[in-house]
């Protein structure tokens, strides 16, 4: 457990491969963190917290913390893709987070290769989940890929939560746009998408001054992949976001699966 903890703007010679501020790389690890600061922590992958793939049956419990400007930002030795700007959990077969009474702010991710993103957070794994609730994502950025505020390849739980000004860039490297200026999930990898009682306000994605993009959807949300999970949003608020290319507030590509919305209101989206 780790409580009242300020973890801000660590010294270090040379930029951390997993967690600039901490890292779990054992098995059945359980991190509880309550009430504490993570400020401008960089790494390779989960700025201030990361997880890599030794880690199976993890447990990572956040309950009122502060994140902000911390990121991630080049390529590791393998050339592998990372993410998760504040939080990363790559290649992890199972596990979970749980954040609540949180704020994310002005996080990023942001490379010279092709990383798969997530400005605030990034989980990559076969048997994972996330749960978010009262939380607030602000600001926060994937200036190369996909995934302003999250990018979900598990399980993704949303309640009573705030996305506003979250966006992507462009790849530089090959003129690809990110999709999801808040969150780009892809559930290659199992897990349901639940959405409820939230509001996406003023995230876009971004491209070219002429021509269309390869990329650049989903001004809030972009889903891709869905085949075999459920895509359930309600009571929750899609105003002002915008796509450079389809979908100003949801986009979907490869998506075989029903997607239900109920009771939300969508309203001055541009795609």
């Amino acid at each position: 457990v780790l409580t009242g903890a300020d973890f801000s703007a660590l010294p270090t010679s040379e930029q951390a491969h997993v967690g600039g501020a901490i890292s779990i790389d054992d098995a059945n690890v359980t991190l509880n963190v309550i009430g504490s600061t993570f400020s401008n922590n960089t790494a390779q992958v989960g700025g201030a917290i990361g997880v890599t793939g030794n880690s199976d049956n993890y447990s990572l419990v956040v309950d009122d913390s502060l994140f902000s400007g911390n990121y991630i930002w080049g390529q590791n030795a393998s050339g592998n893709h990372n993410g998760g700007g504040a939080i990363g959990a790559q290649s992890v077969s199972s596990g979970s987070i749980s954040i609540t009474g949180s704020t994310f702010y002005g996080n990023s991710a942001e490379s010279y290769a092709d990383y798969e993103g997530g400005g605030a957070i990034y989980q990559n794994g076969t048997n994972t989940s996330m749960l978010i609730t009262d939380s607030l994502f602000d600001s926060n950025y994937s200036d190369w890929c996909d995934g302003g505020a999250i990018y979900s390849y598990g399980g993704l739980t949303i309640d009573g939560s705030t996305f506003t000004n979250n966006h992507t860039g462009p790849n530089r490297s090959n003129n690809v746009y990110g999709d999801g200026g808040a969150i780009f999930y892809c559930n290659g990898n199992g897990g349901d998408l639940t959405i409820t009682d939230s509001l996406f306000s003023g995230n876009y994605t971004q491209g070219p001054s002429t021509g269309n993009p390869n990329g650049g959807d989903g001004g809030a949300i972009a889903l891709d992949s869905v085949r075999n999970n459920a895509v359930t949003i309600s009571g929750s608020t899609f105003t002002n976001n915008s796509a450079a290319n389809d979908g100003g507030a949801i986009s979907t590509s490869n998506v075989s699966q029903n997607i239900l919305i109920e009771d939300t209101l969508f309203q001055e989206n541009a795609g």
